[in-house]
């Protein structure tokens, strides 16, 4: 991503979510390859995000259901997301 900031792609302060799993090498990556100076992902505070709680591993897990069918907290949190739910979404506290 080459913005530093969520308003940079013009979206209003209450609606950019984030969310990044144990083990999720994506945000290191993109960090390490950024085209701007300062290597800023969006789950970086600076970005200003919200940055939604998860208990998935990896990047591929957002999308998995628990071993015991029901919904994971990261697709949990994605449906309230959509739906506009957004005070229900649980929010990474570290």
């Amino acid at each position: 991503m080459q913005a530093k900031h969520h308003t940079d792609l013009g979206i209003k302060d209450d609606h950019m979510w984030a969310m990044v799993a144990e083990g999720d090498i994506v945000p290191s990556v993109g960090r390490l390859s950024a085209l701007q100076e300062g290597g800023i992902v969006p789950s970086d505070t600076q970005f200003g995000s919200a940055n939604m709680a998860t208990d998935t591993i990896g990047h591929s897990d957002y999308w998995k259901r628990r071993e015991d069918g029901q919904a994971s907290l990261s697709l949990q949190n994605q449906a309230r997301v959509i739906v506009g739910e957004y005070e229900e979404v649980e929010i990474n506290q570290k």
